[in-house]
Order: C-alpha cells, then structure tokens, then sequence
C-alpha cells in the first residue's frame, strides 16, 4: 500500500437522540481528538449520504493535499476540472458521475489500482437507472449503449490523469488505459436509427402549417445549411454578410450558455444563396430583434433552448406527418446524405460539414478558393436534390 502519511479519513458516528439521530466525524487536529455534526436524520437519512459528507469533509480536513478514496478524488476533480469545460459535457458527466459514485466513491485508490479487471467488469455490466413511467409503475434498467460505456471509462481516465496532475499518484501510464470495452452481457441495448429525411418528408416539415414560424426558418437553415442546433440558434444578425451570400459561425448556443463553437473546423463561413438570404431578410422584417440574436427569446432575452423547441414544435409536427425519429440533427444527418447522394466529393463533404478530423490543411472557408468550392457544391446538391432551396 502506498504511504499516506498525512492522511486521515476520521471516523463516523450515528448519535441517537429524541428526535432521530445525528451524524458526527471524529478526527485528529493539531494533535488533539476533535468531533464535527454533519447533519441529522432530516439532512442525511442513509448512512451513505452521511459517508458522502464525511469523505466531503475529510478532503477539506486534510486541505486535499493528500486522498485515500476514490470519492475524495472525484470531489475535487468536480470542484476543480468539471467547470473549466463546455456546458452540455458537464451535464453529461455529472450523470456519469452519479454511476461512478454509487461504485467507487469509498473504495481506496490503492484498491482500485490493484484490481482493474474490477473496473473492467463493472464498466462491461453497467446498467441504465431504472425509469418511473407517466401512468405509474416503472421501467427496468438496462445494458448501457456501448458508447455510453466508453464515455464513462474515458471520464475515469480523465480523473486519474489528474490524480497524476495533482501528485496523488506517480506520473505514469495512466491504469485506466488498460481497461477495455467488453461486450455488456444480457441483453443488447436497442440502437435508435438515424433516418435521414427524404426530400418529400423534407418538403413536408418545412411547407407543415402548424408549425411556427420561427421554428420553421430554423429548419429551412438546418436543412439547406446543415448546421447544428446550437449553431442555429448560436447566430446574430451581424453574423450574416447579404452582400457576400455568407454566414459567419462564431458560437454556438447549448441550454442558454454561450460557447465557442463544438470544433475549431466549424468556426468558419458557409455560403447561402438567393432564397436563403431571401428567407432571412423576411424573418428579420417579421420579427423584433432580441440581443442581436435572428432567434431570441423576448421573455428571457436569450436564444431559445433546443428541447424545448423539440419537445413543443419539432416532435409533434414529425408525429403529424410520419416521420420517424425526428430530432434536429436529423437535418444534418440528411444533409450529409443529400451531398453523398449527389456524388459531392469526399474533401468537399468535409468542408461544407465543417467536421474537424478533414485530413488535408488551411480548408474550412479560410480562402476564397475554398468558398466557391462549397459554394458550387451546395448550390449544385440542392438543385440536384430540391431544384434550388425552396
């Protein structure tokens, strides 16, 4: 085992009293026995919230400069890394968080280091929370998706890097990397399919007269431009160049936080044409200017959530019309489609997708060779597909 030798993990203890019981860690300082409350029955009722606290606790005792478990690790891990990174990865890994926790969070890093076939196992047979349904009752749990699993495993790996960053471990090959990615067993998760739109499902959605307005220009920029959500909504009104035909992508927009853009390839200019510079400037006489932003909220002064836009207009207007698994990056999913399908090539693809694994140097719209390029690709796809953006 290593040698921690400034470390104390205190001890806990459950007081009864006459109106419950409290909790209370006892630790050494400056020599002396010393107790701290933690809370009572109302504040921790489990004795693993009460563990929680105290390995919470102890951290700050000990003045994190030395961790035995693998909770006090990942607690300063969430104090220290989880804010520096992008909005959407910080929810997601807080959900990953909570899986890791319910494992790992009292076990000792020396444990975990000495049995990663452990680790290897319990990623292989994670299983998704159990899901309470609107009629009542609930739904059982399930294998996780494979990718699931592997975000999981790269967020440990993660943590342990700073394990090393923070000198709690020497700087070596991190453990984790040895983990691999076995197949869950049981039974397989069900893969949601991506369906691509048709052009008549397309032509449907946009032509759909329940559908609001703004809602439908959102579409009409998702379909002809292949943007993602976060990039739609991410767009300002100085951002759109009429003269040029262009549209400058310079953030993106995730649950109402402002962010660059997801890779450094998608900050670029795309090129619009006629129709679409048309669509814009009738949106811009329709409707009132919020921040600057072409979609703003005028009750909150920010760009609408994606969810909600889903959850209210999207999904029941794909219900409406019988399209499947309708979501807004179905409309990226059908551009690239529509682009393949119209024999643009593979270089060309990369650039209007503004993707960021592009093998070759100095593309994404950086030169004016590089935009009439896309700029005759795109035009050249929808009139192959649409007969022009309509």
């Amino acid at each position: 085992m290593a040698n921690y030798t400034t470390f104390q993990q205190g001890t806990l203890v459950k007081r009864e009293n006459s109106m419950g019981f409290t909790w209370v860690l006892r630790y050494n300082a400056d020599g002396k026995r010393k107790a701290m409350v933690l809370g009572t029955s109302k504040d921790l009722p489990t004795e693993a919230a009460a563990r929680h606290k105290a390995s919470t606790m102890t951290a700050v005792i000990n003045e994190s400069k030395v961790v035995r478990t693998f909770g006090q690790l990942l607690e300063r891990y969430i104090k220290e890394e989880l804010p520096l990174i992008r909005p959407k990865t910080q929810k997601t890994n807080l959900s990953n968080i909570k899986h890791i926790r319910a494992r790992w969070e009292d076990v000792s890093i020396d444990d975990m280091l000495k049995d990663l076939v452990a680790i290897q196992n319990w990623v292989a047979n994670l299983q998704t929370q159990p899901r309470k349904l609107a009629g009542g009752g609930s739904q059982a749990g399930h294998p996780m998706a494979k990718q699931t699993r592997q975000h999981i495993k790269n967020l440990l790996h993660r943590i342990f890097e700073c394990s090393m960053l923070w000198g709690y471990l020497p700087v070596d090959r991190n453990p984790i990397s040895l983990v691999e990615i076995k197949r869950s067993t049981g039974v397989q998760p069900v893969k949601r399919l991506k369906y691509p739109l048709t052009v008549d499902e397309a032509k449907a959605l946009m032509n759909y007269l329940a559908l609001s307005e703004h809602v439908r220009v959102m579409v009409k920029l998702s379909i002809f431009l292949g943007l993602r959500i976060s990039e739609v909504l991410g767009l300002k009104w100085d951002d759109i160049d009429f003269a040029k035909l262009e549209i400058h992508i310079r953030r993106s927009v995730v649950d109402g936080h402002v962010d660059m853009t997801k890779a450094e390839a998608s900050e670029t200019k795309v090129p619009i044409d006629v129709e679409i510079a048309m669509i814009l400037q009738a949106w811009k006489m329709h409707t009132e200017s919020v921040g600057g932003w072409l979609f703003g909220s005028a009750i909150t002064g920010k760009p609408f959530y994606a969810n909600s836009l889903q959850h209210d207009h999207l999904a029941p207007a794909g219900a409406a019309l019988g399209i499947r698994n309708l979501g807004w990056h179905s409309f990226r999913h059908s551009f690239e489609n529509w682009l393949r399908e119209s024999k643009v090539d593979p270089t060309t693809q990369m650039m209007l997708m503004r993707q960021a694994d592009i093998k070759t140097t100095n593309m994404y719209g950086r030169d004016d060779g590089s935009m009439k390029i896309k700029r005759e690709a795109r035009d050249g796809m929808m009139t192959a597909v649409f007969g022009g953006a309509k």
